[in-house]
């Protein structure tokens, strides 16, 4: 596949439907789309006896460790516990505070890289460089740790078992987000490209190429996906009857907007987009901008707007016939970013010309 030097290249991922019914206790299906934003990662040679990352958008992900130091993270994240047991990561990053915190997520993938799988990442320098916004919700750790462990593996000359290099990739996300859960969508998504689902921990590729005219809405700044977790986690223990009713029907709106992706059906998929959205909107993980804009896309002629991801705040999806017009009425608001996006149909991979990239 790649080899030293050779850049690797992995698109942001939304979420179209699905939000927060994946996790525990509810185990329901959530669907994503890659689309045509990028994280990038090559291999240099580095300093001998060690192994070094440079990103060249995040200031704390840069860090050098020797192959010892590599093989001792390992048996600590090994150690760590039950993996549903989220204290055992938090005594991971306790342990090793002497990494660069922004380090720590791609260090963790390549010791295991190293121990598990005998991929020689010493002597190898990997350079991260993203064109995804941060913070947002464009999932853009996932796109560069995608993107990053790709890289190492293809060094290597090693083919892993695509389930396999999922859950390799998600160990740098259950780091950077302290859950064991991370991870799970976001990663597929960047990984296959195109569309994928996730369900109890199982992560399936969507043969079909049904486009759609998408637009993200960009609301400012988001709160992190673990607190707004907690807040539905929060409501579940007040009232277990009423959100488990709730993410019963934000599951039946994934599994027909599934069903309309794969005849083509756009309108039935925006229809499930809007329902799905008041069920989030009744979760407490909307916010008024948020509110805003899947208003005025419904007023504009979407076929179908809400919130992306964990909520409070961050990035928002419409589907549309005239992007144009949408975008158009949309930046009209206060504080709001519209923009155009493409699907992406090839997940991570040799970077080629963007134009061969969207459905």
């Amino acid at each position: 596949m790649a080899v030293e030097n050779e850049e690797i290249s992995a698109p942001a991922g939304l979420i179209l439907l699905g939000e927060h019914s994946v996790v525990a206790p509810y185990y329901k299906m959530s669907i994503g789309m890659a689309v045509t934003i990028f994280a990038m990662a090559h291999i240099e040679e580095g300093n001998k006896g060690t192994f070094s990352l440079q990103s060249l958008n995040v200031s704390d992900a840069n860090a050098t460790v020797s192959e010892d130091r590599l093989r001792r993270l390992y048996q600590s994240w090994e150690h760590r516990g039950e993996r549903k047991d989220n204290s055992g990561i938090l005594k991971y990053i306790e342990e090793n505070k002497d990494i660069p915190a922004g380090a720590l997520p791609f260090l963790t993938v390549a010791a295991r890289l190293l121990v598990e799988h005998n991929i020689n990442v010493i002597g190898k320098k990997v350079v991260i460089n993203s064109e995804i916004p941060t913070g947002v919700g464009y999932a853009s750790s996932a796109a560069s740790s995608t993107a990053f462990t790709v890289a190492l593996i293809a060094s290597g000359n090693k083919v892993i078992d695509d389930s396999v290099a999922i859950d390799i990739i998600r160990d740098g996300e259950r780091v950077l987000h302290k859950n064991e859960g991370a991870g799970g969508i976001d990663v597929t998504v960047s990984y296959y490209g195109g569309y994928a689902t996730w369900q109890r921990g199982v992560a399936t590729k969507l043969d079909m190429s049904t486009n759609l005219n998408i637009v993200v809405i960009e609301t400012g700044p988001k709160r992190p996906t673990g607190e707004m977790v907690n807040v539905v986690k929060a409501f579940y223990e007040r009232d277990p009857v009423r959100v488990t009713k709730i993410m019963d029907e934000i599951d039946e709106c994934s599994h027909k907007g599934l069903a309309a992706l794969r005849k083509g059906d756009v309108e039935e998929v925006g229809r499930q987009m809007f329902k799905d959205h008041e069920l989030l909107r009744e979760l407490g993980v909307s916010t008024e901008k948020l509110d805003l804009a899947v208003k005025t896309a419904k007023e504009n002629g979407a076929y179908g707007a809400k919130l992306k991801g964990g909520g409070g705040g961050g990035i928002g999806l419409a589907i549309c016939p005239e992007p144009e017009h949408l975008v158009a009425a949309l930046n009209r608001l206060d504080g709001i970013v519209a923009k155009p996006a493409r699907i992406a149909k090839y997940g991570a991979r040799r970077s080629l010309k963007r134009d061969n990239d969207e459905i």
